[in-house]
């Protein structure tokens, strides 16, 4: 029986060697069962890591709406994938600390691919 990985577990992987933990350092022991493609709505995720494009990120307000969706479905963490040039809002990163969702910043603009390689 193999264990469940958690999200500081993945973060040690290769495919995310670029990314950052911006906040919720305090939710990195979370489980990650599967890894899912935010498309627009969030239905029930318990234990999913949830991509997120940069677009569906920005402007600020939608990542703070974004964070507290992912928290209310039960999701292990959230990782927005983007350029290195891109900067979060202090807004999401104090709500994920609140929360104690870690929000991660990954460096790269196709959350599709990244899911499909971590899976």
């Amino acid at each position: 029986m193999s264990a469940v990985a958690s999200v500081a577990d993945l973060l040690a992987d290769p495919l995310l060697a670029g990314a950052r933990t911006l906040a919720g350092h305090a939710g990195l022991g979370r489980a990650v069962r599967d890894v899912t493609v935010h498309r627009g709505a969030l239905d029930p995720v318990d234990g999913h890591l949830v991509l997120c494009a940069l677009a569906d990120a920005t402007p600020a307000y939608r990542l703070d709406a974004l964070v507290r969706r992912a928290q209310e479905a039960g999701a292990a963490a959230l990782c927005v994938t983007a350029d290195g040039a891109a900067r979060p809002p202090l807004s999401a990163v104090r709500l994920a600390d609140r929360l104690r969702i870690p929000v991660l910043w990954a460096a790269t603009d196709d959350p599709f691919r990244l899911a499909l390689d971590l899976t």
